[in-house]
């Protein structure tokens, strides 16, 4: 599956995961059942929507998701390596838009 497929899958099932999910009782919870609970509904969801995933696909959409909901998203896999100590978060803008204007304001 090609990245921009995955990003909008993750995004269509974490709407319907929120949709799903009573937010308050899930941080209630105790983390682990709360994890096992989200893991199972994604599974669910998978089933149903009848998305052809390998195993490693759903592995890693069932992380990301996890992450998303219980951690910092796209910064977890960067937290848990002990080989990074800094991460410096800047601003999403698009490199290729900003270069674009430099070099309109030039000519």
């Amino acid at each position: 599956m090609d990245a921009l497929n995955y990003q909008q899958l993750k995004s269509d099932i974490h709407r319907t995961l929120l949709a799903k999910i009573d937010l308050e009782k899930l941080a209630a919870v105790n983390n682990g059942r709360a994890v096992q609970t989200i893991n199972l509904l994604i599974q669910d969801i998978v089933a149903k929507e009848k998305v052809p995933l390998s195993a490693m696909e759903k592995e890693k959409l069932q992380t990301d998701l996890v992450d998303e909901i219980f951690g910092l998203g796209p910064l977890e896999p960067l937290l848990k390596d002990h080989t990074i100590s800094d991460i410096l978060v800047t601003e999403r803008t698009s490199s290729t838009s900003k270069e674009e204007a430099f070099w309109r304001r030039l000519m």
